[in-house]
């Protein structure tokens, strides 16, 4: 989320600021609190929940993501396979944030889940609004 990331830069900033020694390159691709990549899907959940959408196919990511390999070891494929097959794929982002987390243990506590940063946008986008 761009609160996340304004953070991370702050406190990169800050420890430059300070003549403290960081790495030459950092990955933060995801909040830390999240220990293991997640599937593009598992964002979409977070997305729904945040702005009360409850119409969706009630089944769990893995159980679809199953269904997708299913067909793709069948030689099906069809656009609307290969795009589930990318929803719920866990290994898209899989960067190392390791590092960061390790030299930036505060952020942790101070940045904010997708659930929360969509709830933000949400509200801000009302707000905006007039609502």
């Amino acid at each position: 989320s761009g609160h996340n990331i304004s953070l991370a830069i702050k406190l990169l900033l800050e420890n430059l600021q300070q003549e403290n020694q960081v790495a030459d390159e950092y990955y933060y691709t995801r909040p830390i609190k999240n220990k293991a990549p997640m599937a593009y899907g598992e964002y979409l959940e977070q997305y729904r929940k945040a702005y009360d959408i409850t119409i969706f196919l009630p089944m769990s990511f893995t159980l679809l993501h199953m269904f997708a390999c299913f067909l793709r070891r069948c030689k099906i494929r069809i656009g609307c396979i290969l795009a589930l097959e990318y929803i719920t794929n866990k290994h898209e982002h899989t960067f190392d944030c390791s590092r960061f987390a390790r030299d930036f243990p505060s952020i942790i506590d101070r940045e904010e889940t997708m659930y929360e940063c969509f709830k933000r946008k949400r509200h801000h986008k009302n707000y905006k609004d007039g609502e």
